[in-house]
């Protein structure tokens, strides 16, 4: 049976492993090294401000298996809303879940971040994301709206080495 816990920083080096793993199913593959040391520290740093109620804090908390092994990690932020506002949105910042904890894991740490959120009074909203960093990110779209959250936007990229590939040509 596997238990949600806070983080704690001994874990960043297992969340940093399922970053990796997860990096490997990335478009990012072979153009993006992960920088270890950095993601060891900023881990550590949202460890450090987990269970806040104002803008900067976090919620960092991991899915243990009954052997101890982490087996993935939710990690929120709150900030202002449009970080100029007098209200905060919780924003999610990493869902990582090992194959074996699938969906199940996931809802359970979500479950964890609403909780974290909704008890917050200046908590205007709570938002989930995604991208197209990793292949299914439209099916865990359709999962966000099967939990009652709505669409709010878009996000736009442009690939700077496809940029450059046409000055030089």
């Amino acid at each position: 049976m596997s238990t949600i816990r806070p983080a704690r920083t001994t874990d960043v080096f297992a969340m940093v492993a399922l970053l990796r793993d997860q990096y490997a199913r990335s478009r990012y593959v072979g153009r993006v090294n992960i920088d270890d040391k950095y993601a060891r520290s900023l881990l550590a740093q949202m460890i450090q401000r987990h269970g806040g109620t104002h803008a900067g804090a976090t919620l960092v908390n991991v899915v243990e298996t009954g052997e101890g092994v982490i087996c993935g990690f939710c990690a929120g932020l709150l900030d202002r809303v449009h970080m100029i506002g007098d209200r905060l949105v919780a924003q999610d910042i990493f869902l990582v879940i090992d194959e074996a904890s699938g969906s199940r894991g996931s809802m359970r740490l979500l479950s964890q971040y609403f909780q974290w959120a909704e008890a917050i009074p200046a908590v205007l909203e709570i938002t989930l994301s995604h991208t197209d960093a990793i292949p299914d990110g439209e099916r865990v779209g359709q999962f966000y709206e099967r939990l009652g959250f709505v669409r709010c936007g878009a996000l736009y990229r442009r690939d700077t080495a496809k940029r450059g590939e046409a000055l030089a040509a």
